[in-house]
């Protein structure tokens, strides 16, 4: 794998540490396909105002972000997507959503976040970049929860000893950025063959759940629906157990688990049946994107209030158990791909951090 320096644009930790960025938040979910060009619109405006400036110098960059639960170092560089081999996306895409983004693209020209991306095995990314990070990082900054430090790799020796070290790698897995990457494959006449990328181990990233908000209402026949596929147990909300069992949360209250008839489907992944069952055929969702929300973080049921007040519409909450990283290499590495958004990757780097601009 050959991971290539390139021209960042950026703004100084200054700016970080002194404004609000709940526009650029990531990991917000609700409304995202129609905040995007609310967020272009910014960065653009950004950087046609200097704020927002171009690094002159083709560099690589470390990302460290500290979340309440981990410490996850990255290298950010470029990397030539019609490598394909080289990249292993781990869902399936909507097409709608597909055609979305690629519309904005052509418009702003502009990757405002890298494709986060991870690999198995080999060194830690941690152990590779030990002699850069003992030096002051260039930014510093702290965002919501997550503290962000970023150091530039520019002296030539440097350089080549981080691109060495990642010449072994021969896979890299999508934790988040399938439409851009999709995006970027799905061109007539390519501009440009590189992509930014953000590259950390598997043992660094954490892998979460990814619940869902159904936005629509739910007619009588869903509980028939589902039954054909698995078998229902209505639960008390005040005594939701803690297992690898599905939960529905209804507005109303009504709380119940779920338990798989697991013959019928055979070897097929718990999150694929997931998708393909509960979500389009019990509660007849018809548009996807905009019937149903994600919520990551393996948020527990007993929050479920917090998630009716953020979705108003919602009219119930399916709580997916959290997939371990086994059965996600289990799935991918047998040729098989997860489900849209089956998965919830963390951390997500704010949108804006680290900009690519296509000319």
């Amino acid at each position: 794998m050959k991971l290539s320096p390139f021209k960042a644009i950026k703004f100084d930790s200054n700016y970080w540490q002194n404004n609000d960025f709940s526009l650029l938040d990531n990991c917000d979910t609700k409304d995202k396909i129609e905040k995007t060009k609310l967020i272009m619109n910014f960065l653009k405006q950004k950087i046609n105002s200097g704020i927002a400036k171009i690094d002159q110098e083709p560099v690589l960059y470390i990302l460290r972000v500290n979340t309440p639960e981990k410490s996850v170092t990255s290298i950010i560089g470029e990397i030539n997507y019609n490598d394909r081999e080289i990249f292993l996306p781990n869902e399936e895409i909507h097409k709608n959503k597909l055609d979305f983004y690629k519309s904005v693209f052509d418009e702003y020209k502009m990757q405002i976040n890298p494709v986060l991306t991870f690999y198995r095995g080999n060194d830690s990314v941690v152990s590779m970049t030990k002699f850069i990070t003992k030096k002051q990082p260039e930014v510093s900054a702290f965002i919501k929860d997550m503290s962000y430090k970023l150091w530039k790799i520019n002296n030539p020796e440097n350089l080549n000893q981080i691109t060495k070290a990642l010449e072994k790698i021969d896979k890299l897995y999508i934790a988040d950025g399938h439409h851009r990457f999709a995006m970027f494959h799905d061109r007539e006449n390519p501009f440009n063959a590189k992509i930014m990328v953000s590259i950390t181990d598997s043992d660094s990233i954490l892998l979460k759940s990814c619940h869902r908000v159904i936005t629509k209402k739910i007619t009588p026949l869903w509980r028939k629906k589902l039954e054909e596929y698995c078998e229902l147990n209505q639960i008390s909300p005040n005594n939701a157990p803690q297992s690898d069992k599905i939960l529905i949360k209804f507005r109303d209250g009504a709380l119940f688990e779920i338990m798989f008839r697991y013959d019928k489907f055979h070897n097929t992944a718990m999150h694929r049946i997931i998708k393909n069952t509960i979500i389009q055929h019990s509660f007849e969702i018809e548009d996807y994107n905009n019937q149903v929300f994600l919520v990551g973080g393996n948020m527990s049921v007993e929050k479920s209030d917090q998630i009716f007040k953020n979705y108003q519409n919602g009219s119930a909450v399916i709580f997916v158990p959290n997939i371990q990283m086994s059965e996600f290499f289990k799935v991918l590495d047998s040729g098989n791909k997860l489900p849209p958004t089956t998965t919830w990757f963390e951390p997500k780097i704010i949108d804006g951090f680290l900009i690519s601009k296509y000319y």
